[in-house]
């Protein structure tokens, strides 16, 4: 379109394709049919223009003035570029695009035509191209686009021939690999085990590469069969004859033709904005987190993406009212230190990421036992909590005053001493779990002292028959039940225990004086 040299003295247009909208200028020179036209046309496809020169170099020269002038020798990536960069051929002829082969070691008289039963292998240890059968079958490699891998090599030990290994390539990746300098089959080497000397690649068409390095995953070639290499024609060019639609030919690299040149200018990435400074928990428990941050200077077009240890990724949105962005992490482990990166995120930039550890709230003892008490103290156990030496414990009692306590790492139980404490008094404890500074439920339990041992003298008289021997055992725990009985009757608790005292002479009975010799006695001793 626009051929024709009807034009005033300048003419702008807009040319659609697709769904991109191009700018064509052409100056007042570009009617003119002079091949030696030194007023490069121009086309702007998005972040991508193209430039024709009509000075003739060689490829070498093109790329060097390309590289100078612009970016680079024209790269083109699909149909519509193609036809963007046909829209600016004022000549008839071929013109240099960055196209080029670099591929080494090709066997020296191989040719596509000469048998039309090879394929090539490569060698692994001779580190060759080598003729084979389509037929022969060995290991293959794969290259893929989207893989992250050194080169984008996918080794596959499977052995298939070469249209099966082509085949299975285009299904789940790209394409065979091929080998394109000597660090590609260095790593190649490196990645075939013990065994395997040769693997089935691509070289037609895939030793074919851009001057920016770039892999061609779009090809427009003249005759397919150039595609396959010739080793005097390594360099490529655009025909720009009536029918031929730019495609493709292989021409001898110290040709002089005129070349397309590519300025490419990139969108710069939004600025990574500033990271979050501190993250607090608001709410924890055994199995979640509750996280709070202050919105990044309170911008509602900031969104925040929490990665985790294991590197899951939550998308959380900032873009509410509120100046504080809340998001909650569940179905966690209960005492458990996690530890996260949060990253500010605008316009699909990051930012560097604001690195913070929380821990959930640890389990809670169940039991409590007294293995041991006495009058003032009181021996506590109880069984570590899922037997983790990282948990401590706080016992506090009911005054509100708190022990630290730490279990021996060598024993399943904890054990704890309470003294100085109060003689037959029950005593109120809670006792927590404590885990990097994060207590559990408190477990409520009571426990009481040993309480005091009360003796009471009671002194008794007894009328008894003379014949009856209060010096026999069997007599005295008569005279004690009965006195028991008597006692319970009058409020004595019945769990009271009652027993006899022996006097200083080893006696429990002695007669009682009457009144007229105790007074004599007395007196007597008054007068001594």
């Amino acid at each position: 379109m626009f051929r024709n040299c009807e034009c005033p003295d300048s003419i702008l247009k807009v040319i659609e394709f697709g769904f991109d909208q191009a700018m064509l200028l052409y100056p007042r020179s570009s009617c003119s049919k002079d091949p030696s036209l030194s007023y490069p046309a121009a086309l702007a496809l998005a972040s991508r223009e193209y430039h024709y020169i009509a000075d003739p170099k060689t490829w070498t020269e093109a790329q060097t003035y390309c590289r100078e002038k612009y970016t680079d020798l024209a790269t083109i990536r699909d149909k519509e570029e193609m036809q963007s960069l046909n829209e600016l051929s004022f000549f008839s002829g071929g013109a240099w695009i960055g196209l080029f082969n670099k591929l080494q070691n090709w066997p020296s008289k191989f040719t596509a035509d000469k048998d039309k039963n090879s394929c090539l292998y490569f060698w692994i240890h001779g580190g060759i191209w080598t003729p084979c059968p389509c037929n022969l079958t060995v290991a293959f490699v794969c290259h893929d686009v989207n893989q992250y891998a050194p080169y984008g090599f996918n080794l596959t030990l499977d052995k298939k021939n070469w249209t099966e290994a082509q085949r299975e390539c285009q299904q789940k990746h790209t394409r065979l690999a091929t080998l394109r300098n000597q660090e590609e089959k260095d790593y190649l080497k490196s990645i075939i085990p013990s065994g395997h000397y040769g693997v089935h690649m691509d070289p037609y068409g895939d030793g074919w590469t851009w001057s920016d390095d770039s892999t061609p995953f779009f090809v427009n070639w003249l005759d397919p069969a150039q595609k396959h290499l010739n080793s005097s024609n390594r360099c490529v060019a655009s025909l720009q004859t009536p029918g031929s639609q730019g495609r493709w030919e292989t021409q001898s690299c110290t040709e002089r033709l005129p070349f397309f040149c590519l300025t490419t200018t990139s969108t710069p990435k939004p600025q990574a904005p500033p990271d979050v400074t501190q993250v607090n928990v608001v709410n924890r428990s055994e199995i979640h987190l509750k996280l709070q941050w202050t919105k990044v200077n309170n911008n509602r077009s900031y969104n925040y993406t929490l990665r985790d240890s294991s590197g899951q990724e939550s998308s959380i949105t900032g873009s509410d009212a509120f100046n504080k962005v809340t998001h909650t992490v569940s179905s966690l482990s209960p005492g458990t230190k996690y530890s996260f990166i949060l990253f500010t995120v605008f316009e699909g930039v990051r930012s560097t990421g604001f690195n913070f550890s929380e821990v959930t709230v640890p389990p809670y003892v169940t039991q409590v036992n007294v293995v041991t008490r006495s009058e003032t103290r009181l021996v506590l156990e109880w069984t570590k909590v899922n037997n983790n030496n990282n948990y401590e414990y706080i016992l506090r009692d009911s005054n509100g005053a708190e022990t630290s306590i730490t279990g021996s790492e060598a024993e399943t139980t904890v054990t704890h001493t309470i003294s100085s404490l109060s003689i037959g008094t029950e005593y109120s404890l809670t006792l927590f779990t404590l885990f990097e500074e994060v207590r559990s439920t408190g477990f409520n339990f009571s426990a009481v002292t040993v309480p005091v041992k009360r003796t009471q003298i009671v002194r008794v008289e007894l009328q008894v028959n003379s014949s009856l021997n209060l010096k026999t055992p069997e007599v005295q725990e008569v005279l004690l039940h009965q006195i028991k009985v008597k006692l319970q009757e009058n409020g004595l608790p019945a769990d009271v225990k009652l027993s006899w005292i022996e006097q200083t002479d080893g006696q429990i009975f002695h007669k009682k004086k009457d009144e007229k010799r105790k007074k004599e006695e007395e007196k007597n001793k008054d007068e001594f």
